[in-house]
């Protein structure tokens, strides 16, 4: 598992950040946290930086389809797949009672519509078990 790559969608805090943390703790030599928001994502890299890791950042927004693009076509180029993708990324509302339809559709969209499937899937390395 070591010289696997691994990507971490939705890393920047909570279960994504704790995987990235166990993924580096367990020597893991390249773990990618992804973020949309490249401030976050940056500063999570920092505070695991500060505990002696080294995972990379790439900014990486689920929804948007150029965002994925660009992410897509950096993994290809610089490592030309990835071997691990925990698809972490997702939102909740906080008040299912006032939701509106366009809080719902962007739920829907990160949760479910992520345009993951069309440009990182087929970049995941298939391997057989021995």
């Amino acid at each position: 598992m070591i010289d696997k790559v691994p990507v971490v969608t939705g890393a920047n805090k909570g279960i994504g950040y704790g995987i990235v943390n166990q993924l580096c703790k367990r020597g893991v030599k390249v773990v990618y946290l992804t973020a949309r928001d490249v401030t976050k994502g940056t500063e999570s890299v920092k505070a695991l930086e500060a505990e002696g890791y080294q995972p990379l950042f790439h900014q990486l927004d689920v929804t948007n389809g150029e965002s994925v693009k660009k992410f897509a076509d950096f993994i290809k180029s610089r490592h030309s797949g990835i071997d691990i993708l925990i698809n972490n990324a997702g939102i909740a509302t906080k008040d299912i009672t006032g939701v509106s339809y366009e809080d719902a559709i962007e739920v829907i969209n990160t949760n479910f519509n992520s345009l993951l499937t069309i440009e990182i899937y087929r970049l995941i390395r298939c391997t057989q078990a021995s």
